[in-house]
């Protein structure tokens, strides 16, 4: 398999249209990740957890198993208010969205729809999104902040509007019914 994959990542591939610039693949990807990738997420407040190097490595690893045929699923740490995370960059980074950047790589090798890539372009964001920094993404933490703060007020909210809530706060029912 070592043979294989080093076959693989230094393979010649063309990143435009195959006119002028062709590559080895390892290369090609870091291009992508650095030139595309990482500032198209980062145009839209988001930011990955490791260096360029380390997103071009996840990236080869994954294209290398769906070459491979392989079925490959995302890893993603637990993290707060995921499912409102997850909904805002799916909001934010919709399919139009991508639409547009893969439009702006058309011309590389491996992201061709006659290729594998259909499949990558499908899958891509969803492996994005485990990969990024949410704690220190912009946008993440503007949602992180607002759902605290919505936590925060409806905690402070509980029972002004229940007469039988509010009836608990009074010292005369504390004093009957918590001794």
């Amino acid at each position: 398999m070592d043979t294989e994959w080093n076959y693989w990542i230094n393979e010649p591939i063309y990143v435009d249209k195959g006119v002028t610039y062709i590559v080895k693949r390892k290369h090609a990807y870091y291009l992508f990740c650095r030139d595309g990738l990482r500032k198209f997420l980062e145009s839209y407040g988001y930011f990955f957890d490791n260096n360029c190097k380390t997103i071009t490595v996840n990236l080869l690893r994954l294209m290398f198993h769906i070459w491979k045929g392989h079925r490959v699923e995302p890893i993603c740490p637990e993290r707060d208010f995921e499912e409102d995370q997850f909904d805002l960059y799916c909001h934010t980074l919709d399919f139009s969205e991508w639409e547009i950047f893969w439009k702006s790589w058309e011309g590389f090798q491996d992201f061709e729809p006659g290729t594998f890539g259909h499949e990558i372009q499908t899958m891509l964001p969803t492996f994005v999104w485990t990969w990024l920094d949410l704690d220190n993404s912009p946008a993440t933490y503007a949602l992180h902040k607002e759902l605290t703060e919505l936590m925060q007020e409806e905690e402070a909210a509980k029972g002004r509007d229940d007469p039988y809530l509010q009836e608990t706060h009074t010292r005369d029912y504390q004093d009957r019914h918590w001794h």
